[in-house]
């Protein structure tokens, strides 16, 4: 008789067990489900804040007048638009589209005065002009494409057509001496000692 009631406490016994590691099994579950949620209500806050963030950041850029770098800036908040209210969601498109237009108006004006530097005479200040933009957002490929061919069609930067060159001027041709081979002596013999 000891055997059965050996039997039935230790069945007794692995029941509860089982249902305590269940129960234990669940709490776990759930708090893990629990924090997770927690979690991603930080993330989605963390988020928002940086959307938010970017916008000022934009706001202060564009007010600067670095109209590419707000674009680049409010390109960046519009990638976390789902996590700023529907208000902050509009204000953002708002931003972008005055950014873009600033921007686009600041290209379209330096490409005339390049166009005018360029009609001048004035390479070096119609390529400095052109090199300032080519790397706009707003851009389109063709005009990107008529930029680089109008600095191709300048020709190679050289002392005569780059900023602080002689302008016009042709540049004498290098002649080498023995005294350029040697620099100490090349250098004694351009200064001259009092």
């Amino acid at each position: 008789m000891d055997r059965p009631s050996v039997y039935a406490k230790s069945a007794r016994e692995g029941i509860v067990s089982a249902i305590l590691t269940s129960v234990l099994l669940s709490a776990t579950v759930l708090m893990s489900v629990t924090w997770s949620q927690a979690a991603r209500g930080s993330d989605d806050a963390t988020m928002r804040h940086l959307g938010q963030y970017l916008m000022g950041v934009g706001q202060k850029q564009y007010d600067g007048g670095s109209y590419d770098q707000a674009v680049t800036t409010f390109q960046m908040a519009e990638k976390r638009k789902d996590y700023l209210d529907p208000v902050e969601q509009r204000k953002l498109q708002s931003l972008l589209e005055k950014a873009r237009a600033a921007e686009r108006k600041r290209v379209l004006a330096v490409r005339q005065a390049a166009d005018e530097s360029r009609r001048k005479g004035d390479v070096a200040a119609a390529r400095a002009h052109l090199n300032s933009i080519k790397n706009s957002q707003v851009l389109t490929e063709k005009e990107r494409l008529e930029i680089a061919d109008m600095v191709r069609e300048m020709g190679p930067a050289t002392p005569a057509n780059t900023a602080g060159g002689t302008g016009s001027l042709l540049a004498a041709p290098a002649v080498q001496t023995e005294a350029d081979n040697a620099p100490s002596q090349g250098l004694t013999r351009s200064i001259a000692i009092p």
